[in-house]
């Protein structure tokens, strides 16, 4: 060996670098046979980076796995101004530097990754030397894995000195970053994983511990092109600011782009929460990904997830919790298998798409500049939207506020419910569908509005309560399977609604309101509520079972066309423009007006009234009316305590306690206590005992009242009462009240009142009052 040649060696005694004689003695000398090339190659590395950038070895922050190969351990030295730099290992032909350690902790000081061949300025550190292991070429990874009981502590700038390359630190104990920083930095990877290599190549990671911990320094990769954080878990209590932010928790197996990730058993327990973003916690970044591997553990937002210039995208095998807020200027995409709840804010330029599994909760503010899609498909899972809750899409946020767009549509589906009870609205159309719809007091805004209740037919549902209900509330807030329930809702549909079931629509005190509108169900209840379609196209209800509108209005600008098994109109109005077209089983119309301004055309198979029914009705059995029918009624049977303003025709039995102004016909028998105001007619009997204002006939007739004009019977005649002109009996005539003009019997005349005409009969006259005209007997009746 030549005794002339020195090398520089770190004198731990006298705490500084010495020229020592290669012929001196030294700690670890090589033993006969042993080659000593190593050591000397790693002194010619130390003294060469000391004296081209004054650095000198570093006290214990960064320090290398001594049991690691040679080729994966760094050299780590300190600059004149106490930055660690740290002399990487010479990389793979793939380009990957691997270096292996049993701390690496980074102060406010920062620390340098030497990746330099001839020597750098650095921003931490300011001038480095040449890194020796880097004679053949620089590295394009930087591969730093920690081997250690204890977590790595970031809390200054890791730079890169020299090439701009990769940077990995790799710590399965976990990592704390507070206050981090990466400078001249490609892409930048925090994992507590194992990172696995093949041939050369950084082949991926094995992730099954490890939790990341951001605190209230923050992490600052804002100068890197992507950053990546891979662990089971992630913990964030301060500001992560990054260009491309990519997040994966979980136990799994990802590959070296992050592109491909495969659960595999973790070590341990799983942790409560995969990613838990405090409230002074929050990720800033371009774009945004976030993804959560393991079963039931999800990721809670209580901070902010702001993407500014392209999509947050968050997908979690347990559930999604934002109590914070999640932004972007592209859209928003979230995915859980869990349940999904928001009290916060989401709020994108673009769409925002919400898919799961499981129950989806709003109580705050969903808004996207254009379309808002939220899915649930597990079994029986419901979307709710509490009263406090905003669901607005096409609002588009702009420096003097927020205006709407021309697009933006809201796509709710569930397997369950769907319950939107706060404000809905969009800049085209809202569309939700599920096995039952429930809006309590709440607020739908669109140009079109769709609501489908499409229960499962294979599946036997039960009735649901609304979970956002108060005490006060509850009652009113039962959900029945298939029910469209609008309760109390405000609905606006500026084109058209369209509100299928094969169940029951309910609009109890609700104001729905469309220029064109399809509603279609087996019943529907609109007990105070509002019904209004505002166009010239026909409103028509068309159900088979019961509608109730007790209180309610149902108005039309065009015909208003109603089809139903029973129609009950207490106090309620059911109001037509044009023509009103009924056809109703059963209607009952209490204290309610039916009124077409063109006409009214009512069928039924039976009517009570004891309201307006201002128009003609037809009905197949009973007709009971207490009120007022302005125009013709036809039925089998009619019991009138009311008013008929005109014609009233039953094919049987006809029974007058108020007023009929038009002919009273009955196929049977007419019965009359009121008033008729015109001709009286029954093939079989008619009785009177009030007031018929012109002629009568039937079969039999028996008068006690007054009968202003001709009465003819084609059997007997009994009259205790006045008959203003002639009376005629085809058989019997009996007569102890008053007749105007002749009486004629074709059988016998028994007179104990008064004829002032005379009276004719066949067979015999028997006279006890008064004949004012002549008397005779034994004719036939027109002799």
């Amino acid at each position: 060996m030549n005794r002339r040649c020195y090398q520089l060696i770190f004198n731990a005694r006298r705490g500084q670098i010495m020229a020592v004689s290669e012929a001196g003695s030294r700690q670890g000398k090589s033993q006969p046979g042993e080659s000593s090339a190593p050591a000397a190659v790693l002194a010619w590395a130390v003294g060469a980076s000391l004296l081209l950038g004054g650095a000198s070895p570093v006290a214990a922050q960064i320090v290398a796995y001594k049991d690691a190969p040679g080729n994966q351990r760094a050299t780590v030295l300190r600059s004149g101004n106490g930055v660690p730099i740290v002399n990487v290992q010479t990389p793979s032909a793939a380009g990957v530097s691997r270096n292996t350690y049993s701390q690496f902790d980074v102060g406010g000081e920062g620390a340098v990754l030497n990746n330099s061949r001839t020597g750098a300025v650095t921003e931490v550190a300011g001038k480095v030397g040449a890194n020796p292991w880097m004679a053949k070429g620089t590295a394009r990874i930087i591969v730093n894995e920690v081997v250690s009981a204890n977590a790595s502590r970031l809390r200054g700038t890791v730079e890169v000195g020299g090439d701009r390359a990769e940077v990995v630190i790799a710590n399965p104990s976990g990592i704390e970053v507070d206050g981090a920083r990466f400078s001249n930095t490609s892409r930048a990877t925090l994992t507590t994983g194992v990172p696995v290599h093949q041939d050369g190549k950084l082949h991926g990671y094995t992730v099954k511990q490890g939790t990341i911990t951001v605190q209230s320094g923050g992490l600052d990769a804002s100068q890197t092109d992507y950053t990546a954080i891979l662990a089971r878990a992630l913990k964030v209590n301060g500001a992560i600011h990054a260009k491309e932010l990519h997040v994966i928790t979980g136990a799994n197996a990802i590959s070296a782009d992050h592109k491909t990730v495969t659960p595999i058993a973790g070590t341990g327990a799983p942790p409560a929460v995969a990613v838990d973003v405090s409230e002074l916690g929050g990720m800033y970044a371009g774009k945004i990904r976030l993804v959560g591997t393991e079963a039931g553990v999800g990721v809670r937002n209580a901070g902010k997830i702001v993407a500014s210039a392209g999509e947050v995208v968050i997908s979690s095998e347990g559930f999604i919790v934002n109590t914070g807020t999640i932004a972007s200027s592209n859209q928003i995409q979230l995915a859980q298998r869990d349940t999904f709840t928001n009290t916060g804010t989401l709020q994108s330029a673009g769409a925002i798409k919400i898919a799961g599994r499981s129950h989806l909760y709003n109580s705050g503010r969903i808004q996207a500049g254009t379309d808002v899609h939220l899915e649930t498909t597990g079994t029986d899972s419901d979307i709710t939207h509490t009263d406090t809750a905003f669901l607005l899409a096409g609002l588009v946020s702009q420096e003097e506020g927020d205006v709407w767009g021309d697009t933006g549509s809201i796509d709710m589906g569930a397997t369950g419910n769907v319950i939107a009870s706060g404000k809905t609205m969009a800049a085209q159309s809202i569309t939700a569908s599920g096995g039952a719809i429930g809006t309590w007091g709440g607020e739908l805004s669109a140009p079109l509005v769709m609501l489908y209740a499409l229960p499962n037919p294979r599946r036997v549902r039960s009735r649901r309560t609304d979970p956002t209900a108060t005490e006060d509330t509850q009652d009113n807030r039962v959900l029945e399977p298939g029910d469209i329930n609008l309760t109390n809702a405000i609905l606006t549909a500026h084109a058209k609604l369209v509100a299928q079931t094969d169940a029951s629509l309910i609009t109890d005190g609700a104001d729905i309101a469309a220029p064109q509108m399809e509603l279609g169900a087996a019943d529907i209840s609109n007990r105070l509520g509002r019904i209004r379609q505002l166009g010239d196209t026909a409103l028509q209800l068309f159900v088979s079972g019961h509608i109730d509108n007790t209180g309610g209005t149902l108005v039309g600008r065009g015909d208003v066309r109603v089809r139903a098994g029973t129609l009950g109109n207490d106090q309620g109005r059911l109001l037509a423009a044009q023509v009103l077209r009924l056809d109703i089983g059963a209607l009952a119309n209490a204290r309610g007006v039916l009124h077409g301004d063109l006409g009214l055309q009512a069928h039924a198979v039976s009517l009570s009234n004891a309201g307006l029914v201002d128009g003609a009705v037809q009905v197949d059995t009973q007709l009971r009316n207490d009120g007022t029918i302005q125009g013709s009624a036809n039925a089998s049977h009619i019991h009138n305590t009311g008013k008929i303003d005109g014609i009233a025709t039953a094919t049987e039995s006809l029974e007058n306690d108020g007023t009929v102004t038009g002919l009273a016909k009955a196929g049977t028998h007419l019965t009359n206590r009121g008033t008729l105001g015109d001709v009286a007619t029954a093939t079989l009997a008619l009785r009177n005992s009030g007031t018929i204002a012109a002629n009568a006939s039937a079969g039999e007739v028996s008068n006690s009242g007054t009968i202003a004009g001709w009465v003819r019977s084609g059997a007997t005649l009994d009259n205790s009462g006045t008959i203003a002109s002639s009376a005629t009996a085809d058989t019997q005539l009996s007569n102890s009240g008053a007749i105007a003009g002749e009486a004629k019997a074709g059988t016998s005349l028994d007179n104990s009142g008064r004829i002032d005409g005379a009276a004719i009969a066949r067979t015999g006259l028997t006279n006890s009052g008064v004949i004012a005209g002549f008397a005779q007997s034994g004719c036939r009746p027109g002799q």
